[in-house]
């Protein structure tokens, strides 16, 4: 696995954090966070975006606004092009683990 890291400091409070992660298969999780740590930490925007190493969307977590509106903030793209709301938002630990099991499923014949 090959993982670069971008983090940069906009304020006291807020920062930019930037991983792209290349698992051995090739395929690719992109993470962005932007985060206010005043006085708690919050994601402010988001996006954890799975591709295959020939760039097809797999999955993508992100609070982006949409034109038409969603309705919604927080949700998921599929790689069918599906949307739908999430009612929880998943920590770098829960996508990660997405992602493994996700490259398990595809490696099975």
């Amino acid at each position: 696995m090959r993982i670069d890291v971008h983090m940069e400091g906009r304020s006291p409070t807020l920062g930019y954090l930037r991983l792209k992660l290349v698992w051995s298969n090739g395929s690719e999780l992109h993470v962005r966070e932007f985060i206010d740590t005043d006085p708690q930490p919050v994601r402010l925007s988001y996006a954890y975006h799975y591709q295959t190493a020939g760039q097809q969307l797999i999955f993508r977590y992100d609070n982006a606004r949409h034109k038409p509106a969603l309705g919604f903030a927080d949700h998921r793209h599929a790689s069918d092009g599906t949307i739908t709301q999430v009612t929880t938002v998943p920590d770098l630990g829960q996508i990660v683990t997405e992602v493994v099991h996700t490259i398990a499923l595809r490696s099975q014949p």
